[in-house]
């Protein structure tokens, strides 16, 4: 926004936001799909009839965090307690496959599946998925490394690492195995202080989001140098006007895994990860403990806005407007529900009262004058404002210049003088009068109060 002070300041209109959210919405309501399975659900390709247990879980978090009560809810659970897979080999029991990995549970669709019964706490409801199975799975396909790939058995990933660790700290935040895995996620940061797909492949704005996403979930309290330093390292590199992470578009790797008793691995195709980086950033930076980075985050979150196509769908990775994919839709809406519900005011942050209006001064600026955060305004806005608070100071001293010209020259006597002036002291006591009764505060206040909301 330019105004008066003349800076260009970011701003967020709350009513597009709320907008927003409410054609996204409509967008699930639309896509819903029955199974033959039996209930109902979403595949990540909104348009497809056929539901998957990733996509419906995700479809069903989104409706919970906008506090929407959903009529096909239970629907939605049947589904993903049929599909929760049983077996007596505990690396398979109580996981969920996705559409292609041929009914083989994975990482990619149990931890959000486990996210979502621990955050929606569907263990209480009747005929849901089990949440210990699905506890139980994802501790048993941790490997022995710390990490998780799509199985047991398969390369530790840094996306699927906080999937697994994020399903688990809602089924149960105090379980062994999390200390585990992010020790594997220290250890695999680069020396950047940032993270890519696998521990020494180049760092990614999405990767690093979504660790310090999971750190922050994971162990809130902890605000060590290194997470800090990767904070910084985001801000740097997050591109706030395009939704993905050119680095980081799509995530594809082959998945194999071994039987017991097998002397071989049996492939099992090849699994694809959607990434918008933008949205993933901004979860990430509002969580920073120490600035939710005002400047970066209203940028990003209006370009989130401005991405939003009709019917409520987001631009698919290639760009193509054709497919609406439940990815977009999911992290975009969380961005947007992250700054809804973002703390205006955090500890060691300064608050400063105006006339109608509480300036906030974060922790690292509380030492700067609100004129420097603001900005002065131009020369000849400072100009105007001078000319329409002090005309009759300014007309006083005119007509007295004026005057004492003219007697020195002899034009003027001094009883004319005298006579000149009475208009003039009038006209500067009918400004002080008005000043004093309005209670005009310090000129250097009034700008800051006027923009306080943009902080």
């Amino acid at each position: 926004m330019k105004d008066d002070f003349g800076p260009t300041m970011a701003q967020i209109d709350l009513a597009r936001l709320y907008d927003s959210l409410r054609h996204a919405l409509g967008l699930l309501r639309r896509t819903y799909s029955s199974s033959p399975d039996g209930g109902g659900g979403w595949y990540h390709q909104l348009e497809s009839p056929n539901p998957g247990a990733t996509a419906t879980a995700l479809g069903l978090m989104i409706l919970r965090d906008c506090h929407e009560d959903y009529e096909h809810l239970h629907d939605a659970l049947t589904f993903l307690r049929v599909r929760q897979v049983e077996s007596n080999d505990p690396r398979l029991d109580g996981g969920w496959a996705t559409n292609t990995s041929f009914g083989r549970p994975v990482t990619e669709a149990t931890g959000w599946v486990a996210r979502m019964i621990g955050t929606l706490r569907t263990d209480l409801v009747a005929g849901g998925p089990d949440a210990r199975r699905a506890e139980r799975w994802l501790a048993e396909n941790q490997n022995n490394d710390g990490g998780w790939g799509s199985l047991k058995g398969c390369p530790s990933r840094v996306w699927l690492t906080c999937l697994a660790l994020r399903g688990l700290v809602q089924l149960n935040p105090y379980h062994p195995v999390i200390d585990h895995g992010l020790d594997w996620l220290m250890r695999s940061r680069r020396e950047t202080y940032a993270w890519g797909e696998v521990p020494g492949a180049p760092p990614t704005v999405t990767h690093t989001a979504f660790v310090l996403l999971t750190v922050t979930e994971v162990r809130p309290k902890l605000h060590d140098d290194w997470v800090l330093r990767a904070y910084d390292w985001l801000s740097k590199h997050l591109d706030v006007a395009s939704l993905d992470d050119r680095a980081a578009r799509m995530e594809t790797y082959s998945v194999a895994y071994t039987d017991h008793g097998a002397k071989t691995s049996t492939a099992a195709g090849r699994l694809a990860l959607w990434h918008y980086g933008l949205p993933v950033g901004i979860c990430a930076l509002l969580r920073d403990p120490r600035s939710p980075h005002t400047d970066l985050v209203y940028q990003a979150v209006n370009t989130v806005l401005d991405g939003q196509l009709d019917g409520g769908q987001w631009p698919t990775l290639s760009g193509s407007p054709g497919i609406s994919s439940l990815w977009g839709v999911w992290w975009c809406t969380q961005a947007l529900l992250d700054l809804r519900r973002a703390p205006l005011v955090r500890p060691g942050d300064l608050l400063v009262g105006c006339p109608g209006a509480i300036v906030v001064k974060s922790a690292e600026m509380r030492s700067q004058p609100l004129s420097a955060l603001v900005g002065r305004p131009p020369q000849i806005i400072r100009l105007r404002r001078l000319l329409v608070r002090h005309w009759a100071t300014l007309l006083l001293g005119s007509f007295v210049v004026v005057a004492i010209v003219g007697v020195a020259t002899n034009k003027l006597s001094w009883q004319d003088f005298a006579v000149g002036m009475i208009f003039p002291l009038g006209l500067f006591g009918v400004q002080e009068y008005r000043g004093r009764r309005s209670g005009r505060q310090p000129e250097e206040v009034s700008p800051s109060s006027s923009n306080s909301h943009q902080r």
